[in-house]
């Protein structure tokens, strides 16, 4: 049983950043007010720049769970476990979301689960996420595994227990980092329609000069093919770190979250129109107001 008086460290995005997370100690309260009001990932990261390379260490796991599992079945789940948690249900929870042309409602929802000690490898806390999930039958978002993963802020606490039982760290199969394209994780999405654009995009994070284009580009085929959307800045996050400086990446990522915010063809579709003419229809939109929006990054 361990204690609940203690703190974690965390990493919390900036608002003004996707990819800047400051790092926070913080007691077990705090934290659980801490994911109701901010951007937040499991991992801190050296220059508080969040992304996979940069990964230094974890004192908790997040959990996201999405459909096959209700809120208060993983509830019952932990408790007849004896862990120390905390559940926080999504903003997209018992909401309508569109999945392969039909609009879902179901649970949606984070668990934090805290490790015994400091995690100091991505290999390694990757490897004690996807055991806690096969141990306790919880059946995890996979692409929210990576320790550079952030979470959006949670509606509200649905449950948590401050005394409990911890998570003991696993071996990975293998400590040897291998570097993956970003389109071998784009398949895991299972996106089966992706443009062969997006593809080159994916794989190698653009071209100068031609980068927003693509970008735009990207955006309507993620969404249009019911990507979710952290799932989809995370790829085009690791995408642009191929090629671009810090500076960069954040500009990027924000005219990508103006694309996405800008594209519902897959919300309301029609079927006189392609995805190739929603996607080129978009680019044009975002052409004639550009002015108005946060300028040309290429």
């Amino acid at each position: 049983m361990a204690s609940g008086f203690q703190n974690y460290k965390i990493g919390v995005g900036r608002e003004d950043s996707m990819v800047i997370f400051n790092s926070a100690n913080l007691t077990f309260g705090e934290l659980s007010k801490c994911i109701l009001k901010n951007n937040w990932s499991p991992g801190v990261f050296r220059d508080n720049y969040r992304k996979l390379d940069n990964f230094i260490s974890a004192d908790v796991i997040g959990l996201d769970i999405d459909e096959g599992m209700g809120i208060e079945q993983c509830k019952l789940v932990l408790d007849s476990a004896g862990m120390k948690y905390v559940i926080a249900p999504s903003k997209s929870h018992q909401k309508p979301k569109p999945k392969k042309g039909v609009e879902v409602v179901c649970d949606r929802f984070r668990v934090i689960l805290f490790l015994s000690e400091t995690c100091t490898n991505s290999a390694q806390l990757k490897a004690t996420i996807k055991h806690v999930c096969k141990e306790l039958s919880i059946t995890g978002d996979k692409q929210a595994m990576e320790a550079a993963r952030y979470f959006a802020p949670s509606t509200s606490i649905y449950a948590s227990r401050i005394f409990g039982k911890t998570i003991d760290l696993v071996a990975p199969e293998s400590l040897k980092q291998v570097k993956r394209e970003p389109f071998v994780i784009a398949e895991s999405f299972a996106l089966q329609n992706l443009t062969a654009a997006s593809k080159e995009f994916l794989a190698t994070g653009g071209q100068d000069g031609q980068r927003n284009k693509a970008i735009l580009h990207v955006a309507a085929n993620l969404k249009g093919e019911g990507s979710e959307l952290e799932g989809a800045l995370a790829l085009v996050e690791a995408a642009l770190n191929l090629s671009c400086d810090r500076a960069k990446v954040e500009q990027h990522l924000k005219t990508f979250k103006y694309a996405w915010d800008h594209y519902d063809g897959f919300r309301k579709p029609q079927k006189s129109q392609s995805t190739m003419e929603k996607i080129n229809h978009l680019i044009e939109k975002y052409k004639n107001g550009r002015s108005k929006f946060i300028g040309k990054v290429g």
